[in-house]
């Protein structure tokens, strides 16, 4: 805390006083720096212009101004005092304390000197001088809420938390609009791991100083620890909003949005979060690997590989970054050099989740299962938090399945979509497929408009999940004539933006009715131009996103020549492979047998009424007929899509392009036939959705 700005008594810088009581600090310190420029051995002057600058927040300024009024009046007691408070708050504490024990030596007795020099020694780690140097400010004035408050601290620091409670309490007694103290208090508190007393402290001092950032940020980190993410998040917004270089908070908001149980929807802002904490943090080997881990995520590999890579420059020894790293080579198929990144580690035990399942994912391309299996179930006993949890048992699933332990592989499988916080809203879901039914009808449909372009150039693969998307878009991008994008989120947004391009207050589907000839060709000229900025040369694009099944009334409407690939498997083998897949939340169908087969049932009963209404060209396509007679359902596929046939189509395998989905791995290989009828392997175990399905 400064000294108050004194006004200045001359009666010929009346102009600066003014000021000084409109609280103009702009126009004072302009007016002052004159005074100052025209008499520059004026203390007086060079004191008001320490204080004006101290209200405007220009440290650097107050120490100037300071370290003038020093030089020309050496014991000027004030001035030092406001030159110390200044370094405080410029981080320089060392340079405070001698600035501090300066003034001592003039005003031996100047408790609050004392208090600011505790506080000093305690930001160096020097927590038993500054215990001292408080306990002699108390001497001195026993009520005074700084010297408290930071003995408080000191105490905190040295673990004695029932001095430090008393210490806090009594500041908060002595000043009740003690922000800081109350800040403290709450620090005490979690010390103790008194979690719901720590975050009534911390909303006090907020309330007493709204936009008080590092309570903001000790209340949002409080709440996680009680399972109140998205209140955490509020606070850690907060937090940042009134303090913007906030530099670690940046990583820990991305690192929770992306433990969200909808992580996948915020990734996009985690990615910015990270890069802002980057900026300021650019030698921070946790924040590099960080948003290289959520670059993975995003298919990014090639910048994902380059942060981990600078990740270990920094941190050589960073195991999580090795790991990451690691995963990454294997899902680049650089299978052996992600195997010599993990070899040294392997020397010794692995303590390390995230190296065990780095481990686990390499192993089976070295036939090293059965020790990456030991390994994860040393780690299944420990706790972790749930999506780790979950990683951990779907990978032992795997791999006890590809060791043809049948019953093994289904428990873990079990346990982990028991784990996710999948909160399926099944209702809900069937009044969806009940909505787009009745608003896509067959005569509603033909009396709507449709776009007027003819563009040949989308060509969407959909279908469920796991029902060989990936394998069909592979051969296709094969061909030198398609570019294949992937699975492209641009339909759902497409959906959520007919509102904002409407005006219409309905949601999708009941405000397709609201869409003119006008708005549909400017949906289809942006996603147009969206995917010829993938590729210029490209004849067709393939978007591969599954649940575009759900937005075909709508691609009907605003892509009239655009071709739909319908991919079917087995229901069994289709659901039982989502089954055994950690998917988003997205998916929440997805961790249940029953409700999985029941999802298939609406999906199947949607699909059958598109094909008797939309108006687009779609074909069927058979995983199982394209694992028997791989050639002649490419030709089907490829003279469907209008183009000539290319022999290339049938070596996808050499194609040198990374598929960013689940299937990555196998759409490496050539075709193989282990994965058709695969659920006879556990037909003893699914009898719920053998239920389901029956029906």
């Amino acid at each position: 805390m400064f000294c108050v700005v004194r006004e200045l008594k001359m009666v010929d810088r009346s102009m600066v006083n003014a000021l000084i009581q409109g609280r103009k600090w702009v126009e004072a310190k302009a007016a002052c720096a004159s005074l100052c420029k025209a008499n520059p051995d004026d203390v007086e002057a060079w004191f008001c212009f320490a204080g004006i600058n101290a209200q405007l927040g220009l440290l650097d300024e107050v120490v100037t101004c300071c370290e003038n009024v020093i030089a020309l009046q050496s014991g000027n007691v004030p001035a030092l005092y406001n030159l110390g408070v200044a370094l405080q708050g410029q981080g320089r504490h060392q340079s405070a304390i001698g600035v501090y024990e300066d003034l001592l030596q003039h005003e031996p007795r100047h408790a609050l000197a004392l208090a600011n020099l505790g506080l000093a020694f305690r930001e160096i780690g020097e927590n038993r001088k500054a215990e001292q140097r408080c306990r002699q400010a108390l001497e001195l004035k026993p009520d005074l809420p700084e010297a408290l408050n930071t003995l408080g601290l000191a105490l905190l620091d040295q673990n004695d938390l029932t001095a430090a409670f008393n210490s806090f309490t009594s500041a908060i007694q002595h000043r009740p609009g003690y922000a800081e103290a109350h800040f403290n208090l709450g620090l005490c508190y979690e010390a103790q791991g008194l979690l719901p007393e720590a975050q009534n402290q911390y909303r006090a001092a907020i309330g007493l100083r709204r936009a008080y950032a590092e309570a903001h940020a000790r209340l949002g980190a409080s709440l996680v620890k009680t399972g109140d993410r998205v209140t955490a998040i509020e606070h850690y917004r907060k937090a940042l909003e009134y303090k913007p270089d906030f530099a670690e908070l940046y990583s820990d908001l991305a690192t929770l949005l992306l433990e969200h149980r909808e992580g996948r929807i915020h990734r996009a802002e985690a990615e910015r979060l990270y890069r802002k904490s980057l900026q300021l943090l650019p030698d921070s080997a946790e924040v590099l690997k960080n948003l290289a881990l959520t670059l993975h995520e995003s298919g990014e590999l090639d910048q994902a590989e380059a942060y981990f890579r600078r990740a270990l420059e920094l941190k050589p020894d960073y195991v999580d970054a090795l790991a990451g790293l690691a995963m990454l080579l294997e899902h680049k198929g650089q299978y052996s050099s992600g195997w010599e990144l993990l070899r040294p580690l392997t020397k010794h035990e692995i303590t390390s989740v995230h190296v065990a399942l780095a481990f686990s994912a390499l192993a089976r391309h070295f036939d090293q299962r059965t020790e990456a299996v030991a390994m994860l179930e040393r780690f299944a006993s420990m706790p972790m938090p749930a999506r780790t949890a979950a990683d951990v048992r779907f990978a032992l699933g795997k791999l006890y399945d590809e060791l043809k332990d049948y019953p093994s592989a289904f428990k873990y499988f079990q346990q982990a979509n028991g784990i996710v916080d999948a909160r399926y809203d099944e209702s809900q879901t069937r009044r969806m497929f009940d909505d787009l039914i009745e608003v896509f009808e067959k005569t509603k449909i033909d009396k709507r408009p449709r776009a007027s372009n003819r563009s040949r150039l989308p060509v969407f693969i959909i279908g469920m999940p796991r029902s060989g998307t990936s394998l069909l878009e592979q051969i296709l991008a094969s061909h030198s004539e398609v570019h294949g994008a992937g699975e492209l989120d641009a339909i759902h947004q497409m959906t959520i933006s007919i509102a904002a391009v409407t005006g219409s207050d309905l949601a999708y589907p009941f405000n397709v009715d609201a869409l003119t000839r006008r708005t549909i060709d400017e949906l289809a000229s942006k996603h147009l131009e969206m995917l010829s900025r993938r590729s210029r040369i490209a004849k067709r694009i393939t978007d591969k996103m599954p649940h575009n099944f759900l937005g075909l009334g709508l691609i009907d409407q605003v892509f009239p020549g655009a071709r739909i690939i319908h991919c079917v498997r087995d229901p069994v083998d289709t659901c039982l492979s989502i089954y055994f897949q950690h998917f988003n939340v997205e998916h929440s169908y997805a961790y249940n047998l029953s409700a999985l087969g029941r999802y298939y049932r609406q999906y199947a009963r949607l699909m059958e009424h598109w094909k008797g209404v939309l108006r687009i060209p779609m074909l069927d396509i058979r995983y199982e007929d394209m694992i028997e007679k791989p050639e002649e359902m490419s030709r089907a596929v490829v003279d469907f899509c209008g183009l000539k046939w290319e022999d290339r189509c049938l070596r996808f395998y050499e194609n040198s392009r990374i598929t960013k989905t689940i299937s990555y791995d196998q759409v490496r290989r050539p075709i193989y036939k282990k994965s058709v009828a695969r659920w006879k392997n556990y037909e003893a175990f699914i009898t719920p959705l053998l239920a389901e399905l029956a029906n």
